[in-house]
């Protein structure tokens, strides 16, 4: 099922004046009182514009960061693989301990994010 599918059935609940970075392909989803972050899409038979394109590319780049740290918590196989857990609350405390390895790693890193 595609992602956009799948979030359209769910029932996000935000806090109101929150914002939500979401790439592409989810063309069209929307949350009540949230503001939507996306990139634009080019348009048929046209270019971008350069303002438009640096609005992109500033997305983008807060975007990758949230990439690299999912792929970050992935590294962790139990993660990565089909968790045939019934229970919601050990695949929640499994990604949660997950992503404190993940933030634990990071304190060991020479490279750190401003």
């Amino acid at each position: 099922m595609h992602d956009k599918a799948i979030a359209d059935t769910e029932e996000y609940q935000l806090p109101a004046g929150s914002s939500c970075t979401q790439d592409r392909g989810f063309q069209g989803f929307t949350i009540p009182a949230v503001t939507m972050i996306q990139p634009l899409k080019k348009p048929r038979n046209r270019v971008l514009s350069p303002e438009e394109r640096i609005e992109n590319r500033a997305i983008n780049q807060e975007r990758i960061r949230i990439e690299h740290s999912i792929g970050s918590a992935k590294r962790y196989r139990i993660v990565k693989d089909i968790n045939r857990s019934r229970n919601n609350w050990i695949r929640d405390m499994v990604m949660d301990v997950c992503c404190g390895l993940h933030n634990f790693r990071l304190m060991f890193r020479p490279f750190r994010y401003e």
